[in-house]
């Protein structure tokens, strides 16, 4: 504290005190901040004798002094403070005025009461809520009549507030009437929907609101109250701005159904937005409605994202797939670019009239499909593209240019190189793809480029043209200062053996980087030159593990036979032969110190290394030892060799390799000591570490591991730790890890979805089956191909849970389980798909019976003729089966489809007795018009009896 704050009022210590007097002092205060606090210190010490005081500070310079004055003031409530309130509302500065007006509620004063009501009509909108609320507060009765008219103003918040200022005032809606607008000013579509008719006519008010929320919630109750009165307004709302109001729309018009709506709804399958569109094919289906024209069909199945159906109609569909590559939704414009790219030639003429799209995205796309068409034609146009204003149009034109590889496009290409620094290394790569000597030549000049990407680029470029003649050029670029570009130009050259080549790469192999001494022994362990053998042997000894690693194998590859202790040595660890080396006395005499532990470890059966067949003598041969001896007999069986691998597996500073092998040891030696390591080591920094201690907490099986492994699952960032986990996951076989699988279905990665597949396939519970379905659904081919691997593996398992998706919506679920079937065993997949021909759905029939066709099934009986031609829709062909088709065609007249009852109520008439006369009769009331009068024609054309008499008093009743 300062020598002079001893001066300085303390407002904390007199507000808590409530000294009024105090604080209306301080309010007088030359320094504005105490000022300030005061004032709002005040606001909550409401005391007539501060109100001179503050009445003062209203004059004040300060706009947050006056602000917080005139908020104190209305806590005052006192009298003599009114006319100051009420000039306030005149203040320069909007806060002010917002104070003053929400101060006036509190005075309670008539005229205090009437300039608020006229303050409800203020240009301001702030004002204008501030002045509404106000009125709640006033307590007067008389404020009721001016927020009863405001509960229909233009301002949703207006409406909401004066609804809550009604509340306040104790109102109760007089009438419906009332009550409706009341309702939807508080958005309570509940109480609406309760008031039924009566809010039919508020509601299409409601639609045309400014606020999208208020027409969204409007069109979804009007469905609810399916009046027909709301139709024409529905229909116009389809026109509404906001995507989400013309869902609700659509949805309302569905829900109500009527069928005069139906060409209407077919207009809206075009619509920009997919949740329209589907929700629009949804509410036709729900209708029975079905394409009438090619056009139709198409945008049908566009908005079911039915995309291997668009792709089936071929060339036709090409126009409408093109109004789609500027579709608001990125995945809708980018499953139409895969259509057009496999439609290939048929798409290039409305893909060429797409280039002159203004959108630089649609021209982007068309571009890309073209490129992938790889016709010559469009060489041309896409040329022209390279001078678009849009860089990535630009950019996909020198991409297909490359792709299409015509030897026009080497001249402008160039250019690019010339002009656009950016887009270098793509038209480097185009010029790479030209298989010409003029894009060699153009090329030549850049591997000298001061720009490493350029070198880079054009080192790989000139290895794609497969020209001999180039190797020479590239030969000096093994010495770039780069390691990239030295490990690019070794994998060129390599493709273009020569003497020169076989020493350049020679020498790599003693490069100082390690990414090119494996390029250079990649390459050279192709060559089967004897001189290369020792080039292999002395890599072995390559601080990098991995070069060893491939030095090793290419070794083997090539049969080669140690030649001393120490290459033998060296090439077991390369190889992990940890069995093997352990056995070699070397081992036991130089290894006894830090190396000991490497010694004890051994690979588990089951290893997720490379299986590598053990090396003694030579490769391919066991050390001859003691026949006696037990597998996994030596150091591997001592207590201390457990100790071993924990203290190797948690020792930071330890060779990694080490380490790796510790985590693999601890899972293959199965003893649940090691559990709690491996958990620790399941979240090490060392991602290799971390997916071997993932695969060995799998192999032991131990229940504490389940929810470090789940956390790793979600929160891991390298996709191999996750796949492993996912594996671990699904070795526990319980229920317990079904919860953290099915999560990862939702991973960013196809591998880990896939394995998290297989992973539940190992469960085989109801649940997981059900989880393994969903991935019918998934965006990735192998996942699907998965699913129905694990399916087939699990086999009558999955029965039910197969049976119960032949109901799925989702026709992709759909047919993913009957490919299941198509698949299973002839006798199982009969059994299951016979029994599904009876199923309520008439899709699901049809499609069993398809099914069935493909595995050319005979029925077994009439009967089974009887429902199988039935559920192929055979009409004909069930007319021929007589009376063992009567018990299948009455079920048909309760069907679904509509088209289905009318089929089975004209049939029966034709091959059914009296005792089908109480399902015709049934059938008179049906829903349908058609239905009906098939059902009346039916019965008339019966001679005499009961069922004339009932037609006679029935048939005028019914339209």
């Amino acid at each position: 504290m300062g020598i002079f704050d001893i001066f300085t009022p303390d407002i904390q210590k007199m507000r808590d005190a409530g000294d009024v007097r105090g604080l209306a002092k301080a309010l007088g205060d030359s320094n504005l901040e105490i000022a300030r606090k005061a004032a709002a210190a005040l606001v909550g010490l409401p005391s007539s004798s501060a109100v001179i005081p503050l009445i003062r500070s209203l004059s004040s310079p300060d706009k947050d002094i006056r602000r917080l004055s005139t908020a104190a003031l209305g806590a005052t409530g006192d009298p003599h403070a009114l006319p100051a309130v009420l000039e306030a509302t005149e203040d320069g500065d909007l806060g002010v005025r917002l104070e003053a007006v929400k101060a006036l509620a509190k005075f309670h004063d008539p005229e205090a009461n009437l300039l608020i009501t006229r303050f409800t009509a203020d240009s301001n909108l702030d004002i204008r809520m501030a002045a509404v609320s106000a009125l709640g507060q006033t307590g007067d009765p008389t404020s009721i009549e001016p927020l009863l008219h405001l509960l229909v103003d233009p301002h949703y918040g207006i409406r909401e507030v004066s609804a809550y200022a009604l509340d306040s005032l104790g109102w109760v809606p007089a009438n419906d009437r009332d009550k409706a607008f009341y309702f939807i000013a508080k958005r309570e579509w509940r109480g609406l929907f309760n008031l039924q008719s009566v809010a039919v006519k508020v509601l299409v008010w409601a639609l045309k609101d400014e606020y999208y929320a208020v027409r969204q919630g409007a069109a979804s109750t009007l469905g609810k109250l399916k009046d027909l009165r709301a139709v024409r307004a529905l229909v116009s709302a389809l026109s509404d701005e906001e995507s989400s109001v013309r869902m609700e729309v659509v949805s309302a018009l569905g829900e109500i159904g009527d069928l005069r709506t139906v060409p209407i709804l077919v207009r809206v399958l075009d619509d920009d937005y997919i949740g329209v569109r589907m929700t629009a094919a949804s509410v036709l289906d729900g209708m029975g409605w079905k394409p009438s024209t090619e056009n139709d069909l198409i945008l049908y199945l566009l908005a079911k994202e039915r995309w291997m159906d668009i792709a089936v109609i071929g060339k036709r569909s090409t126009q409408v797939l093109a109004k789609r590559l500027n579709d608001p939704n990125y995945s809708t414009r980018d499953e139409v670019g895969k259509i057009l790219q496999r439609l290939g030639e048929h798409a290039q003429e409305p893909m060429l009239s797409a280039l002159k799209n203004p959108d630089p995205d649609v021209r982007s796309r068309a571009v890309w499909i073209l490129g992938n068409i790889r016709t010559r034609q469009a060489v041309g146009p896409i040329i022209r593209i390279l001078s678009d204003d849009n860089p990535a149009c630009r950019e996909e034109a020198v991409r297909a240019l490359g792709k299409i590889g015509d030897p026009r496009a080497i001249p402008f290409l160039n250019r690019v190189l010339g002009r656009e620094i950016l887009l270098a290394p793509v038209a480097i790569r185009a010029l790479g793809q030209i298989a010409h000597p003029a894009s060699v030549k153009a090329l030549m000049p850049y591997l000298g480029s001061a720009d490493r990407e350029i070198r880079l680029h054009t080192i790989l470029a000139l290895g794609e043209n497969g020209d001999k003649k180039i190797s020479g050029a590239i030969a000096h670029a093994v010495k770039d200062s780069d390691p990239e570009v030295r490990v690019a130009a070794i994998t060129v050259i390599s493709k273009f053996p020569s003497n020169e080549v076989y020493a350049l790469i020679r020498a790599a192999l003693e490069d100082v980087h390690p990414d090119v001494r494996y390029a250079a022994l990649l390459a050279i362990s192709t060559w089967q030159a004897d001189d290369t053998i020792p080039l292999m042997v002395r890599r072995l000894e390559d601080e990098d593990q991995k070069i060893c690693r491939i030095a090793a194998q290419a070794l083997n590859r090539r049969r080669w036979q140690p030649a001393s202790l120490p290459e033998r040595r060296n090439y077991l660890i390369a190889m992990g032969q940890w069995r093997d080396l352990e056995r070699l006395d070397y081992v036991n005499k130089e290894l006894q110190k830090k190396e000991s532990d490497l010694a004890c470890q051994i690979v588990p059966r089951g290893s997720i290394m490379d299986p590598v067949p053990p090396l003694s003598g030579s490769p391919g041969e066991r050390v001859d030892g003691d026949p006696t001896r037990p597998e996994g007999a030596g150091i591997t069986g001592e207590p201390d060799s457990l100790l071993a691998l924990i203290r190797t597996l948690g020792d930071q500073k330890e060779m990694q390799a080490l380490r790796w092998r510790s985590a693999e040891g601890l899972g293959g030696l199965g003893d649940k000591r090691g559990v709690e390591p491996l958990i620790v080591a399941l979240f090490d920094p060392d991602s290799e570490l971390r997916w071997r201690a993932a695969f060995s907490l799998g192999l032991l099986h131990d229940e504490r591991a389940i929810e470090p492994l789940a956390t790793a699952l979600r929160s891991d960032d390298q996709l191999t730790v996750r796949v492993r986990v996912a594996e671990a996951l699904g070795q526990f076989k319980k229920p317990v890890v079904i919860r953290p699988l099915i999560h990862s279905l939702g991973d960013v990665h196809p591998d880990v979805r896939d394995m998290a597949i297989r992973s539940l396939g190992e469960i085989g519970t109801e649940s997981a089956i059900n989880a393994i379905l969903t991935g019918l659904l998934d965006a990735d081919e192998t996942v699907r191909e998965s699913v129905i691997d694990t399916l087939l593996k699990l086999g009558a398992m999955a029965g039910r849970s197969l049976v119960k998706n032949l109901k799925n919506r989702n026709p992709e679920v759909k047919k993913g389980v009957l490919t299941v079937f198509m698949r299973m065993k002839p006798a199982i997949s009969f059994r299951i798909l016979v029994s599904e021909l009876e199923n309520g759905d008439w899709e699901v029939r049809q499609m069993v019976a398809a099914a069935l066709d493909s595995l050319d099934w005979q029925p077994g009986d009439p009967f089974q003729r009887a429902i199988y031609l039935f559920a192929q829709r055979d009409w004909r062909a069930l007319e021929a089966q007589g009376k063992t088709a009567e018990g299948i065609l009455i079920r048909g007249t309760a069907d679904s489809d509509p088209a289905i009852r009318r089929a089975s109520v004209e049939l029966l008439g034709l091959i059914g007795d009296r005792r089908t006369i109480p399902s015709l009769t049934e059938v008179m009331y049906d829903e349908n018009r058609e239905v009906r009068l098939s059902s009346i024609k039916t019965l008339l054309k019966r001679q005499g009896g009961e069922s004339s008499r009932l037609i006679s008093t029935l048939k005028r009743n019914v339209k």
